[in-house]
């Protein structure tokens, strides 16, 4: 079995562990999420042209593209 020091020192290495992961994934939405904004408004964008077009499918399509960036 463990004893209560070893305990201890595996739930500090934990905690400290834990503050260092939010750190980097802060730090990794901070650089990426504009990027992923710009792609999702840009597919969005285009499905919204698509969808003025007079052919069913090519509307149809445009619909598409414009639910899928929403609902991701």
């Amino acid at each position: 079995m463990f004893s209560l020091l070893e305990l201890n020192t595996y739930h500090l290495l934990y905690k400290e562990h834990q503050v260092e992961r939010a750190t980097r994934v802060t730090e990794s939405v901070s650089r990426v999420g504009s990027a992923v904004f710009m792609a999702a408004f840009t597919t969005f964008a285009a499905g919204f042209s698509m969808t003025l077009s007079s052919l069913t499918s090519f509307r149809e399509m445009g619909q598409f593209l414009m639910t899928i960036s929403m609902l991701n």
